[in-house]
């Protein structure tokens, strides 16, 4: 039998059962790890670029405003913690820096001490860099399951995040204890006006619970960058809003639930991804895990006539390397999505053609426009 061979990505090469030429059949090798490869970012220059974001947002107006209004909010509180979920890749990816730019004013200028942050999706020298610039990094993907303080003020900040992310944290801190927060996020108002209520009442309901108790500030963006600090808002639960609540208001179900939300990075997509598909804790397909005979120790028993009982942790799947496949696109669809969605933000043009513009630009003239 001839020896098996691997391709630089380590993909097992199978000749095609036809004579055709040039044919190949590639199948991931079952030793492959799905866990991220780190990409190495130069500290030095990361923190450098940052440190001039910094400047040219505190060289801005928007920045004054946010502060001022933040300011507002807080009266004579004190500002106890920032949290920051979902910042991206800082070593790549300009919007993050600016978003990450902001978080360093805000820490300055209310004079926070304890700043957390947490992206499933940094790379490690993204860690070091947020280490050296003052930050703890949470290591865990609570997927905005944090739960803010009893008696001080808590900034959170979900930098254009998914809306699940901002209802699993209103979730988790479900009661009139929201009173001590202040949630910087997409803007409620325009998620309730430009989506369907019956489908929001469905996907993210703690969201459309609490809008109507929440106060929110609207930010002009008039930042240089118009597409960094687009939509955010600030929000905050006044106390004599969340007052006029009844009792069975606060009554909350089991952790919310979501399907095809693939901008949502959850705790399970990132355990399967890097602990493999054989690892049967991490295995969410509705296949059984058993313990199978070794089919070389199978065998060795016909040539030898024992049994030696060997045992391998392969599972039962439909097909050879089927759920290999699977776990390994997943992985990759999401890995690319998401850099698919920062570079489209980054680079895409600003706006499109009207109709009008398209026909004129073709030499059409429209029903309406005046006859020559």
């Amino acid at each position: 039998m001839s020896k098996k061979q691997f391709d630089c990505d380590g993909f097992e090469i199978v000749p095609s059962k036809r004579n055709s030429k040039n044919k190949q059949t590639k199948i991931p090798s079952k030793d492959s790890k799905f866990s991220e490869q780190d990409t190495f970012i130069n500290i030095d220059k990361t923190i450098k670029r940052i440190n001039s974001a910094v400047d040219d947002l505190r060289a801005s107006n928007y920045l004054e405003h946010f502060l001022k209004s933040v300011s507002t909010v807080l009266s004579s509180r004190k500002l106890e913690a920032i949290v920051c979920f979902g910042l991206g890749h800082i070593g790549e990816c300009n919007i993050s820096r600016y978003q990450l730019a902001l978080l360093l004013c805000l820490r300055d200028s209310f004079e926070c001490h304890k700043v957390l942050v947490h992206d499933p999706v940094f790379y490690k020298t993204e860690c070091s860099v947020l280490k050296q610039l003052g930050f703890d990094v949470i290591p865990e993907n609570s997927e905005g399951g944090y739960v803010i303080s009893k008696q001080h003020v808590t900034l959170v900040y979900f930098p254009h995040c998914p809306k699940q992310l901002t209802n699993n944290f209103l979730w988790s801190n479900w009661s009139t204890d929201l009173e001590h927060c202040i949630l910087i996020c997409n803007s409620f108002t325009s998620m309730i006006e430009n989506h369907p209520e019956r489908i929001l009442k469905e996907t993210v309901p703690y969201i459309c619970k609490i809008n109507p108790y929440a106060s929110e500030i609207t930010l002009e963006n008039n930042f240089i960058y118009t597409d960094i600090f687009n939509d955010t808002s600030i929000h905050h639960f006044p106390k004599e809003n969340l007052k006029n609540t009844e009792s069975e208001f606060w009554s909350k179900g089991d952790k919310p639930t979501y399907e095809n939300t693939e901008e949502f990075i959850t705790a399970l997509m990132v355990e399967k991804c890097e602990h493999g598909i054989y690892n049967v804790k991490a295995c969410s397909c509705n296949l059984t895990a058993i313990t199978v005979r070794d089919p070389e120790a199978k065998l060795n028993e016909k040539a030898s006539g024992k049994s030696n009982g060997q045992t391998t942790d392969q599972q039962l799947c439909k097909a050879i390397d089927e759920m290999h496949f699977k776990a390994k696109s997943y992985y990759d669809y999401l890995h690319h999505s998401r850099r698919y969605k920062e570079i489209n933000v980054e680079f895409k043009g600003k706006g499109e053609r009207s109709v009008s513009e398209t026909a004129r630009m073709v030499g059409f003239k429209l029903p309406h426009d005046p006859k020559p």
